[in-house]
């Protein structure tokens, strides 16, 4: 039976790798080009420190600063394929050192200021496996240990000239960069596809809320079939629609209400309590609820909850919505929150109304408040709503749900790659895995 090798420590340099200052394989040079135009200087677009921190490429294609350079800065910094550049100096040491690979560039293209630009000098050096190892937590720390400064920290040349590389024989290299973008790739797709399914939803709940389906499952067209349609105070609305308030949606002997003022710190074992800080995306975070004592919970017993509930957030960040998941049946809410117990609605229809500018509007007009904002409950009473027979709801709550579910399976598959992203490469940098024997693609 075959053992599989131990890894070597983390802070060791991998069997057969060379370990040397990043001096001697690269250029380092501090960029001082500002963001100001100067009357008599060359017009330049400004890689500047956010397209470098939020971007794993540059390229020619993306939108910069514009801002103005003198031929020795262009000469200087402008950038070229295959340089990497790093954020050298922030108000955090987390922030320091993030680095980007340079794919693409143009004559106009410059480093900017509180960057700095590091160009390959030495043919055994691959551009993109120098990227992904800056990028590694074991430089991180070297670079957050270096770091200077009080209220803003900062590297030094010297401090980045001398950053611990470990370097493998170059065909190594070049297999661990490919294998890099090949994951970079994937996560870049599915971001821009989760983007495009997210601008066809707005544009969806927009025909739903506005034109509904009809008994066949189509959404009505107010062009070919005008007759269908009706006036009124939130425009024009299919016939068998009507207008109305939240409160008329609202199931009797369960009125709109806000939760526990005080629920404590903490109660081992005790009652669930949901706060704003646990809604999120239009869901509810389980890992850390607070328990309160059943006797507080008993004294706010109107405020608990049942699945299928609606939680509209009121205090803090307004208007945050999530349902009740039957794992939650019988937990409560605090002061923060508003619970909308809906008597024969679809609460997926209503809550995705409540995304709708007729509705945000009025919300966003009735907050109050500067160093907190609000809404009163009775304002959040006389939220503007569409009245929709049942079927016609279900229908088009069903048609939501389904584009939904595509994208949080999008966003599962998205956190997947960023997990196989951190885990490989922190593998393969480490010379944990040998990149040859890995085919192209084939973990992802």
């Amino acid at each position: 039976m075959r053992h599989k090798p131990a890894h070597p420590p983390a802070n060791q340099c991998p069997t057969g790798w060379r370990m040397a200052p990043l001096s001697s394989v690269a250029e380092i040079r501090f960029s001082n080009v500002d963001k100001k135009s100067e009357t008599g200087e060359i017009p330049v677009r400004l890689c500047n420190y956010t397209d470098a921190y939020n971007n794993d490429y540059i390229t020619a294609y993306m939108e910069f600063m514009r801002a103005t350079a003198s031929r020795s800065e262009i000469s200087r910094f402008g950038l070229a394929v295959g340089d990497v550049i790093i954020t050298k100096d922030s108000e955090t040491p987390d922030d320091i050192g993030v680095p980007a690979l340079v794919d693409g560039t143009a004559a106009d293209l410059v480093c900017g200021y509180h960057l700095a630009l590091i160009r390959v000098t030495q043919c055994a050096i691959d551009p993109t496996f120098l990227a992904k190892q800056l990028a590694q937590p074991r430089i991180a720390r070297y670079y957050g240990q270096q770091a200077n400064g009080s209220t803003r920290y900062g590297l030094s040349t010297a401090a980045i000239e001398r950053t611990p590389l470990w370097i493998p024989p170059i065909d190594q290299q070049m297999k661990i960069g490919e294998v890099a973008r090949l994951v970079d790739k994937a996560i870049k797709d599915t971001a821009t596809l989760i983007t495009k399914v997210m601008q066809i939803r707005v544009g969806l709940l927009c025909d739903l809320f506005n034109r509904g389906l009809d008994d066949n499952g189509e959404i009505r067209d107010p062009l070919a079939h005008p007759e269908q349609f009706k006036d009124s105070p939130l425009g024009r609305i299919p016939k068998e629609w009507g207008c109305g308030e939240l409160a008329r949606l609202v199931s009797p002997d369960r009125p709109i209400v806000y939760g526990i003022l005080m629920p404590g710190r903490g109660f081992p074992g005790g009652i669930p309590v949901i706060k704003v800080k646990d809604i999120r995306n239009g869901r509810i975070d389980t890992a850390s609820l607070l328990h309160t004592d059943p006797k507080i919970d008993e004294a706010y017993s109107r405020s608990r909850v049942r699945s299928g509930d609606l939680l509209f957030t009121i205090r803090g960040t307004v208007g945050r919505m999530a349902l009740v998941p039957p794992a939650l049946d019988g937990a409560n809410i605090t002061q923060d929150t508003a619970r909308i117990a809906l008597a024969d609605s679809n609460p997926t229809f209503v809550a995705r109304w409540l995304e709708m500018e007729a509705a945000t509007r009025f919300v966003a007009v009735h907050t109050l408040g500067v160093a907190v904002q609000g809404i009163n409950l009775r304002d959040v009473r006389r939220i503007p709503i569409i009245v929709v027979p049942r079927r016609e709801q279900d229908r088009i709550a069903a048609m939501i749900e389904s584009l939904e579910a595509r994208i949080d399976n999008e966003r599962a598959t998205l956190q997947k790659l960023a997990d196989v992203k951190s885990g490989l490469l922190a593998d393969l940098l480490a010379g944990h895995r040998v990149p040859h024997c890995l085919e192209s693609g084939a973990m992802l």
